[in-house]
């Protein structure tokens, strides 16, 4: 056997009758030769699970998908799942607590870590950096205290990185607890997405190698050179509350003369999409479609799409 994939909720009888079923399976298994494991995914309910975390900590182990519900803020991640299993190229562990600890994992490639709490920002930085070959990140904090308000990325072979802090619209009321400073230096970073409050965001490398940006809501105080420097990035998606406001544009003079703007001076535009009001009359609309449509690009690859 070479893959298991167990959650507690679809065992009949509940979790009583999933921990009987896990310690009769490690009692058969500790009689004859032990599996040999090299995926695992986990879902349970109940707080203790280090020994099942040792038991699937082999050095065969590449994948390890660890979900525990609800959170528990508690129980310490077993450092046998760092000390032996060198093969690891994919973890998750969702809803446990990470202790500072120091760790290696050699090989892995990809890691997300998702409503966890950690004994202090250091042991965040150094689990990262403890990842010589890392190419995939993505964090997801808990709303509240999980131990981590500075997230510190360094990594030079990370190329997709993923951070969302979990608040909602009803968080959201100037508590600073809720907010996370970003500081990334990650030379190679192609795709980069940032959710939710994001107080603030430094990236201390170039970032002329993203080709892949989203920005999502609540992102404040990014400097001026960070979308300077993401000015060329082909795939880019920012929610309208990460733009700062200095100037409004209204009545239609105004608004031709910004999407004469755009159409004229973009370089590789593929697509302008224009929403016209439904309240306009429709002879009217008809006209300036007609106008827009006839507009002139830089860019020849450019479709103007009036809806």
């Amino acid at each position: 056997m070479s893959e298991i994939d167990l959650d507690t909720c679809k065992f009949r009888g509940g979790p009583h009758a999933f921990m009987s079923f896990m310690e009769k399976f490690l009692d058969s298994s500790s009689r004859v030769e032990k599996p040999c494991l090299h995926k695992v995914k986990l879902t349970t309910v109940e707080d203790d699970f280090t020994r099942w975390i040792d038991f699937v900590a082999t050095p065969e182990l590449e994948h390890l998908d660890f979900e525990c519900k609800p959170v528990v803020s508690g129980t310490l991640m077993p450092l046998r799942l760092y000390t032996c299993s060198p093969k690891l190229r994919h973890l998750r562990l969702h809803g446990v607590f990470l202790g500072s600890t120091s760790v290696s994992l050699p090989c892995l490639k990809t890691m997300r870590l998702e409503n966890n709490t950690y004994a202090d920002e250091a042991c965040l930085e150094l689990l990262i950096s403890s990842c010589p070959l890392l190419e995939d990140f993505s964090f997801v904090r808990m709303p509240g205290s999980c131990g981590v308000n500075v997230l510190r990325v360094h990594s030079k072979t990370l190329t997709s990185l993923s951070i969302e802090t979990g608040v909602h619209d009803y968080d959201f009321q100037n508590n600073d607890r809720i907010s996370v400073k970003v500081l990334i230096n990650a030379p190679r970073l192609k795709y980069l997405n940032l959710c939710d409050f994001i107080s603030e965001c430094k990236t201390i490398s170039n970032v002329g190698s993203l080709t892949k940006v989203n920005l999502g809501r609540y992102c404040d105080n990014v400097p001026d050179h960070f979308f300077t420097g993401i000015s060329e990035v082909r795939d880019m998606k920012i929610a309208g509350s990460a733009f700062r406001i200095a100037s409004t544009f209204g009545g239609l003079p105004a608004e031709m003369k910004l999407v004469r703007y755009f159409a004229e001076n973009s370089v590789v535009l593929k697509k302008l999409s224009l929403r016209l009001k439904s309240s306009m009359d429709e002879q009217d609309s008809v006209a300036l479609r007609d106008i827009l449509l006839a507009l002139p690009t830089l860019s020849s690859a450019c479709e103007i799409v009036v809806c």
